[in-house]
């Protein structure tokens, strides 16, 4: 079992904090630092020991917050990944009423960890200003920072409150897209397809006409664009889908389904077996997806889209054999009851049946 992420802010790392705040500052309260932070440690999950610890950085580092800023910058570069979040996560909660003397410094802490939290209450509270600063941030040398501008503007960005301004209208998401869509680095460009799922969910018009404007200008920019339209795909958006090249009109029949067995353990796996058929004479592009409705406590079901194949086709019948695994996992507790299995083609369904979890 992997050992828990928040392990990684461990009471090791905190000491290892404070001997290198007290080279640098020599008022620094260690001991204060120390007991306040490290107060029942062990109950605490991961953001709850991120914010402690940038709290205690609020309480123990003598002077004002740019004062204390200058502290942590002089020793940020020995922490790199997600222990280096506390740092961005001291901007995040003390920075907003100095934006410039913040955004210079989450130039320096993203480029060893990630900053697209903190800098969600600066859009929130100086939107232009920051905006200005994401333009520029597109343009930088590295990559960290440019993905920082499509990342931290994220309308739907997990684990983050939603930027309601960006849901409702994605004007200045979709300019940085634009600018970060051919960018060098395959880590920026994830980030972008990102950006662009999220406006999906709210603005499916916007990544539709994004996608009509930009497709078909090169494989790079293609890919890019497939990521970021996966749900309006999964959800058998049929314009989307048209527009790289999956028709709903093409003649194909779904037979033979088995799922063994129709009555599955919760924490085994079951067989999943069927024949599927392209009728005519040509090659087609085709897309199948089977869609598991998994039961929830309310009583409805919550789809999970899986792909089965996305290619050129021949004519002819194909057979698809799938292992369904009904292990719990972190992200997906398995309720007993009735749950749907769907065959989706081209975004049609074309074959669906029930079966149980016990």
């Amino acid at each position: 079992m992997a050992e828990p992420l928040k392990n990684l802010l461990s009471r090791e790392f905190v000491n290892e904090l404070t001997r290198d705040i007290r080279k640098t500052s020599k008022k620094f309260d260690d001991a204060y630092f120390v007991k306040t932070t490290l107060k029942d440690w062990n109950q605490l999950e991961l953001k709850d020991r991120t914010n402690r610890i940038a709290h205690g950085f609020h309480t123990s580092i003598p002077g004002n917050y740019e004062q204390q800023l200058q502290v942590l910058l002089s020793i940020h570069k020995s922490y790199k990944g997600l222990p280096a979040f506390v740092f961005p996560a001291f901007v995040e909660h003390f920075g907003i009423d100095f934006p410039e003397a913040s955004f210079q410094a989450l130039e320096h802490f993203t480029q060893l960890s990630t900053g697209e939290f903190a800098i969600r209450p600066f859009i929130r509270i100086h939107q232009k200003i920051t905006e200005r600063q994401i333009l520029k941030w597109t343009k930088h040398s590295n990559q960290h920072i440019r993905r920082l501008s499509s990342e931290g503007i994220r309308p739907l960005l997990p684990w983050a409150s939603p930027l309601r301004e960006y849901i409702d209208n994605p004007e200045f998401v979709l300019k940085v897209i634009e600018r970060l869509m051919q960018d060098s680095s395959e880590y920026v460009r994830k980030s972008v397809a990102n950006s662009i799922n999220d406006i999906s969910k709210n603005q499916p018009d916007e990544v539709l006409n994004l996608l009509q404007k930009h497709l078909g200008k090169n494989d790079v920019t293609d890919r890019l664009l497939h990521h970021g339209a996966r749900t309006l795909l999964k959800s058998g958006n049929q314009k989307v889908l048209k527009l790289f090249g999956h028709s709903h009109q093409i003649d194909t029949e779904v037979a033979s389904v088995q799922l063994t067995p129709n009555t599955i353990r919760i924490g085994t796996a079951g067989q999943l077996h069927f024949n599927w058929k392209l009728k005519g004479k040509n090659r087609e592009k085709i897309r199948i997806e089977y869609h598991i409705g998994f039961l929830k406590k309310n009583g409805t079901l919550s789809y999970k889209v899986f792909q089965v194949l996305r290619g050129v086709v021949e004519p002819g019948t194909h057979s698809v054999k799938r292992k369904l695994n009904f292990t719990d996992l972190t992200t997906r507790k398995h309720l007993a009851g009735k749950h749907k299995l769907k065959i989706v083609i081209n975004g049609v369904e074309k074959y669906s049946l029930d079966f149980n979890l016990i």
